[in-house]
């Protein structure tokens, strides 16, 4: 586990105390942690930066830039509008059903990204992941599985931040801001959805912020990055950890994220 120690600084009246006797804060985090404040431009809190410069596929997270592209071309025009189930099982009996592309963000829904992949197209894809500048931009291999395990698609959790606080702050180019808006509110993470991600017996910290986020899970890999936006400020930050073996139904980046952004001050 891994520990970074920073030094809160009070602004002035905090509390009548100054910098040099504000308390220590603790960091810990298993893999990469990254938190970025939006207010102050600047990066404040990395914990394992050799973790966090490994590139590793980017799993579901890459449903963000996947549904952005999706919606810029055309290919999604109404993010409630329902696909057709093609009526095969799958691990996931959630998946098992019609889905739009709202229902898809929440649930994770691969076999609705396979066809919007397809749909896409593997030069469009490719040239607005060069266009965002989003980690090694490649689109190799089966176009419906470039960014799961093996696949060709690889990015940094240091690019993981880059390229979501652009998203937050709509700087991303070739991207309309009414769609990042709406990508945005599907990243929508609440109550529910946690308890559905996190370990059986984690316990969710009581916040008045609002969290936007996407877990991504592949062989070796967990994500979890996206926004938190409270009383407490404005981030974007990055949680990433690597456990061996196959893939678990639980999140671990969200559960080791959530610990961090509570000892960080964000929730």
């Amino acid at each position: 586990m891994r520990t970074l120690i920073l030094f809160l600084v009070c602004a002035a009246g905090c509390a009548g105390r100054s910098a040099d006797t504000a308390p220590p804060l603790a960091v810990s985090h298993p893999g990469c942690f990254l938190l970025h404040d939006l207010r102050r431009g600047e990066t404040t809190i990395r914990v394992g930066p050799e973790s966090c410069a490994q590139a590793t596929v980017p799993a579901s997270t890459f449903k963000v830039p996947h549904a952005l592209i999706a919606l810029q071309t055309g290919v999604v025009t109404d993010p409630d509008a329902l696909e057709k189930w093609d009526g095969v099982a799958r691990w996931n009996k959630a998946w098992d059903r019609d889905h739009s592309l709202a229902t898809s963000m929440r649930e994770s829904v691969v076999w609705f990204f396979m066809r919007t992949a397809e749909a896409i197209g593997g030069e469009r894809m490719r040239g607005f992941l060069v266009a965002m500048d989003y980690g090694n931009a490649k689109v190799e291999g089966e176009l419906t599985t470039f960014w799961l395990d093996d696949g060709s698609l690889r990015i940094t959790g240091d690019e993981q931040l880059d390229f979501m606080t652009r998203m937050v702050r709509r700087e991303l180019p070739g991207i309309d801001r009414a769609h990042v808006d709406t990508v945005e509110r599907l990243m929508l993470t609440d109550r529910a959805l946690m308890e559905s991600r996190l370990p059986e017996g984690t316990a969710i910290p009581a916040t008045q912020a609002t969290i936007h986020a996407k877990t991504g899970t592949a062989t070796g890999v967990s994500w979890w990055t996206g926004r938190v936006t409270g009383p407490r400020g404005d981030f974007v930050f990055v949680s990433r950890v690597l456990p061996p073996g196959e893939p678990i139904g639980s999140s671990p980046a969200m559960a080791a994220g959530l610990r961090a952004l509570v000892e960080a001050g964000a929730l």
